[in-house]
């Protein structure tokens, strides 16, 4: 289990460098403006849409889903460093919207392959650790490259390092993915599924009673998320001026507290249940934004900070694990792909797009409104009438 820990931390490293700085780079060394900042944050949800499911499938049918996701870590690598040389902003977009697609996959691959392991394990008695606790190593690695880049950016400028320390967190996890230990045996999958094909099977239980009205508040939320990914950073910048360095660090708070928010997630859940959590988390999403929008303040930047585990758990997290508990092990993959795909990327391809129309025709502090509008109305979804399946104890 501890080599699928490093994967988590290794993996999420990849999105730690790029997240908190893409905006900022694509601004500063690109010529993008706001607007086309959000189109390509847009554009670029094509790699929720277009590759989780088929890639998920091919892991639930045919491939070995360690070779898939170090094939994938290699290919995207390779792509963002394309980045490097490109000018035009048409180009630019075309080409992080290629190494979207080929990326995007990585992580529900890694969630179900975890989970495929898991129950494998408790099947045959074995004690495994639950998803949080192996999930919390993403989150490590996700802070490190601000770290990184905190120390080298006082030497280096951004459009010299931010993509060439990118590629090489990518290649680090690919071949970090070639040692991990087998996943379980496809044999019984196929025996148990000649009649239907695990991606369809996933749909109908996502969208079934037991996940529809969860799956519904997920897409405001996911249509939500480009207002703070693509634009805190700016606002940082543009609005507060804060240095380039630092924008990584104030970015990385967050997900320094998340650590503790996810290593309480099991004490959570036994006081305030799934749904607590998530109305929890869905209320400090719509009050950091809220908050934003109001006051220009760098201490309040910072403050907000401090809430974003409970953000993550809400929206990222729990849903993981929500999601699975829909699973069948015959398409444990398929579902977490296909979650992604119609539940966060179709919303995420149109969000990006309106986020960036917001922020440049009103501003980003109105777009922060607009996305605590849309947040509180996920809150009330979540608070009124979502009712979730009965908790099952091999869910920690």
């Amino acid at each position: 289990m501890f080599r699928i820990k490093i994967q988590f931390a290794l993996t999420y490293m990849v999105l730690g460098g790029i997240a908190p700085l893409l905006a900022v780079f694509l601004k500063g060394e690109k010529g993008f403006s706001n607007a086309e900042v959000g189109q390509l944050f847009s554009i670029a949800s094509l790699g929720l849409i277009l590759s989780p499911a088929l890639v998920t499938l091919l892991a639930d049918t045919r491939f070995d889903s360690r070779r898939i996701l170090g094939f994938s870590l290699f290919a995207s690598a390779a792509l963002f460093s394309t980045l490097q040389f490109t000018e035009p902003v048409w180009s630019t977009t075309l080409l992080y919207t290629l190494y979207s697609i080929v990326y995007m996959p990585v992580i529900p691959l890694l969630d179900g392959y975890y989970f495929s392991v898991r129950h494998e394990r408790l099947e045959a008695g074995q004690q495994i650790p639950p998803y949080h606790q192996v999930r919390l190593w993403g989150t490590v690695g996700f802070v490190l490259p601000s770290i990184v880049f905190l120390i080298l950016l006082a030497d280096y400028s951004m459009g010299k390092l931010f993509v060439p320390a990118c590629v090489a967190f990518s290649l680090t996890g690919a071949i970090s993915a070639f040692f991990l230990p087998p996943p379980p045996s496809r044999i019984a999958k196929k025996s148990e599924s000649k009649s239907k094909i695990p991606t369809t099977a996933a749909i109908r239980e996502l969208f079934s009673p037991k996940g529809r009205l969860f799956c519904i508040a997920l897409a405001i939320v996911a249509f939500a998320l480009p207002v703070y990914y693509a634009f805190f950073p700016l606002f940082l910048q543009e609005n507060l001026q804060v240095e380039k360095r630092y924008i990584a660090i104030i970015g990385a708070i967050g997900p320094v507290f998340e650590i503790f928010w996810i290593m309480s997630l099991g004490w959570l859940r036994s006081k305030i249940r799934l749904k607590g959590i998530m109305v929890l988390g869905l209320t400090t999403m719509a009050l950091r934004l809220l908050l934003l929008s109001t006051f220009e303040s760098v201490p309040l930047a910072v403050l907000v900070q401090v809430f974003h585990g409970a953000e993550i758990l809400a929206t990222i997290i729990v849903p993981v694990m929500y999601i699975d508990r829909l699973a069948g092990n015959r398409f444990r993959n398929s579902i977490q792909g296909v979650f992604l795909m119609l539940v966060i990327g179709v919303p995420r391809l149109i969000g990006g797009w309106v986020a960036g129309f917001f922020a440049e025709t009103r501003g980003v502090l109105d777009t922060f409104l607009y996305g605590s509008v849309l947040a509180f109305t996920a809150l009330l979804l979540i608070t009124l009438f979502f009712k979730p399946v009965p908790e099952q104890e091999d869910i920690d």
